[in-house]
């Protein structure tokens, strides 16, 4: 068994938008959220996944950059939180690492058709700057979710999602219609990192290669994935020198979001 649903592989000219984006840190540009969401949603012109039953070679990007040097803990306070997670064990695995996630409060907004994905991510900022019922200020969490569901090969639900911290899991009420707060579903997910700055030119060509690489442990690994249920992490601004963090990932077979 390859693991591998009827809807895989995506119908050739399959739009992906599925990455996350940092967030307004002192060191991120938000020309990058615009830059990095309209390349990936520009691609649906062209296949972004030949078949995967094909053998690639895993592609050459840096090792990413330690979470712990990343997110908040009891030896670095001053770090943003980042979403909170368990991780399990996969047995042969050289680059997938299995994640539990547990239920928690996020905002999230839908990526409207025909609007910039930017549009949805200031969304949610502005909530998290006082946009909502009580006009606080709320410390953005790592990293910005940007999912999609594919549907019979083609996307059909995109969403920009923010974890809320811990102690907001009791959060107020958005301003914005277009914004929800929610507790989500726990989930698994089967993610694969990667680092390196990223040149806007060769962004779509780098995160098809990890999706492939990604996608080619998984087959040989025999793990049964919902290919359906995608999404794309960033932790830092891609084009910024230093130590980087992307994650792509896939949710378990039995698993959907939200």
């Amino acid at each position: 068994s390859s693991g591998i649903n009827a809807e895989w592989p995506l119908r050739p000219g399959t739009q992906l938008v599925l990455f996350t984006t940092s967030n307004f840190h002192p060191n991120f540009d938000m020309r990058t959220v615009l830059l990095i969401c309209i390349i990936l949603s520009s691609v649906i012109a062209t296949p972004l996944f030949p078949d995967l039953r094909k053998i690639f070679s895993y592609n050459d990007q840096p090792d990413p950059k330690p979470l712990n040097e990343i997110c908040k803990s009891k030896d670095k306070p001053s770090l943003p939180e980042c979403a909170s997670y368990t991780t399990f064990d996969i047995p042969g695995a050289k680059s997938v690492e299995g994640r539990n996630y547990a239920k928690a409060t996020i905002a999230l907004t839908s990526i409207e058709k025909g609007s910039p994905p930017g549009d949805a991510y200031m969304r949610v900022y502005k909530y998290f700057n006082g946009n909502n019922s009580d006009k606080k200020t709320i410390p953005m969490t790592l990293p910005t979710f940007f999912a999609t569901t594919i549907d019979k090969g083609q996307p059909k639900d995109q969403y920009c999602v923010v974890y809320l911290p811990q102690e907001y899991q009791e959060a107020p009420k958005p301003t914005d219609e277009k914004v929800t707060v929610m507790t989500n579903s726990a989930y698994k997910v089967y993610v694969r990192a990667f680092g390196g700055a990223i040149d806007p030119k060769d962004m779509q060509k780098i995160y098809q290669e990890e999706f492939e690489d990604l996608f080619k442990e998984l087959q040989s690994l025999k793990i049964q994935v919902n290919y359906n249920q995608l999404f794309n992490a960033e932790y830092s601004d891609p084009r910024q020198p230093g130590q980087q963090r992307h994650e792509v990932g896939v949710l378990a077979a039995d698993q959907s979001f939200y």
